[in-house]
């Protein structure tokens, strides 16, 4: 291509290069970058690389350990003596690709009931350290409990362990296990009546007796008392002013027996209830079935029982009546001299069923009268304790007294003339009988009633 002569006179001779000059001003020279940027940048680039790591090696290790991949189990006896040893056995099966660490066992379970009712519980704990992976770790663990045959234990193990490069602490339950006592080494046996009058007293027969072929030391009995019941004595002297007595030593396949007795002030109605306890004083020294040593801990002196018994007494009122018809009483009880007290003597029994040879008996004492002058219908007298006496050798109606069944007496008491202003006439009327149709019951009742007369001259 040829270029014009034309073309070449339009090309100019001076070039314009303001804008150019504009924009090269507004062009700034590139600074170096400082040390402290640097740094910076550095570090949060540092900081960006750890923490990928970290959570790489995290998400790694959480694909290596999984909390359902540690497999535990306990197995233990299905039946135990009570008070005797007892042994758990804890498997804990790591399958994970990492290990487990600081590992141990806490075993929670009531070793049994003490003398005030409470349950004592134990914390066993067992050490057992890291668990490789890919491997497993068995531990025995030992308990002892005590209670009546057929009661039923829990023990409750729960896993507790770390992981590699964690503070925290993680736990696992463990199966529960449930252990039946079949036997008591220690029996208790305790006999009493079921119903006694209201302030009676009870007596409590007790007896102890080892069920096992071996020695055992140290041996208690215990009672947890009501309130309405006040002790008065026992065959065996008191522990510590409790109602506690040291049995001692029970040689094999023998038995021992005590008593306690005391007097019932609850109400009319009322059950008591009283509760027996065995057991033994150290369990630290005494083991149940032989004569060696243990090494439980966490047992206190008298709180563990073997075996208890529970007994409730009926508080009774009066089971048969004696009494002087109120319409018959002399007003004010006062009677002048050469006069008689004709009384009339009402019995009366309470129960829904027969009383067999019943017993009533009249006690006159005082002065201002000769015992010698009483007249009673169908009675005995008795002059060396002034006193008559109806009961089956008086008349055959006192043989047996039907339910709820009623009667009648007559008794004549003459104030000699002799008889001084103040002297007092006074009347006891005792009233028992048998009650063979019930079995452990009282036959003995309080006096049923008393009155005194007071001569009065006009």
């Amino acid at each position: 291509m040829k270029i014009t002569k034309e073309e070449i006179s339009e090309i100019p001779e001076a070039w314009d290069d303001s804008e150019l000059k504009v924009k090269l001003s507004e062009t700034k020279p590139r600074k170096k970058m400082d040390f402290v940027t640097k740094f910076f940048l550095i570090s949060l680039g540092a900081f960006i690389l750890a923490m990928a790591v970290l959570l790489f090696s995290m998400l790694n290790q959480s694909s290596n350990f999984s909390e359902k991949r540690i497999v535990v189990s306990a197995v233990g006896p299905v039946s135990i003596t009570s008070g005797e040893d007892g042994n758990i056995s804890v498997t804990i099966e790591n399958n994970n690709k990492i290990p487990i660490n600081e590992a141990y066992i806490i075993a929670t379970y009531d070793s049994g009931e003490n003398s005030s009712g409470d349950k004592n519980l134990i914390n066993r704990r067992v050490d057992i350290g890291d668990v490789l992976p890919k491997s497993s770790v068995t531990k025995s663990l030992d308990f002892r409990v005590f209670g009546a045959e057929g009661i039923i234990k829990e023990i409750r193990p729960v896993l507790y362990y770390k992981v590699p490069k964690s503070k925290a602490e993680f736990n696992k339950q463990i199966n529960l296990v449930t252990v039946a006592i079949k036997t008591s080494p220690v029996s208790i046996n305790v006999k009493n009546l079921r119903e006694v009058h209201q302030n009676h007293d009870v007596t409590f027969t007790v007896t102890v007796r080892n069920n096992t072929s071996n020695r055992i030391n140290d041996l208690i009995v215990s009672a947890r008392n009501p309130n309405d019941f006040i002790y008065s004595s026992s065959s065996l002297p008191l522990k510590d002013n409790t109602p506690s007595w040291d049995i001692g030593t029970l040689n094999g396949n023998s038995e021992k027996t005590m008593t306690m007795t005391g007097k019932l002030i609850g109400e009319i109605g009322s059950t008591p209830a009283f509760t027996f306890f065995t057991g033994v004083s150290d369990p630290e020294k005494n083991n149940t079935a032989t004569d060696t040593p243990n090494t439980f801990e966490n047992y206190n002196t008298l709180d563990n029982i073997y075996s208890k018994v529970e007994k409730t007494i009926l508080v009774t009122g009066q089971y048969l009546d004696f009494f002087i018809s109120s319409d018959n009483s002399t007003e004010n009880y006062t009677i002048a001299p050469n006069n008689s007290l004709i009384l009339e003597l009402d019995y009366r029994n309470n129960l829904a069923y027969s009383i067999d040879r019943a017993y009533f008996t009249a006690l006159v004492s005082g002065s201002g009268f000769d015992f010698e002058d009483i007249q009673a219908e169908n009675a005995i007298f008795y002059g060396n304790n002034q006193s008559i006496v109806w009961s089956e050798d008086s008349s055959p109606e006192f043989i047996r007294i039907p339910a709820f069944g009623t009667g009648k007496m007559y008794l004549n008491i003459r104030v000699n003339n002799e008889a001084k202003e103040g002297d007092e006439i006074r009347l006891i009327l005792n009233a028992k009988g048998e009650r063979n149709y019930e079995q452990d019951v009282s036959n003995s009742q309080d006096t049923s009633f008393e009155r005194v007369w007071r001569v009065r001259k006009n």
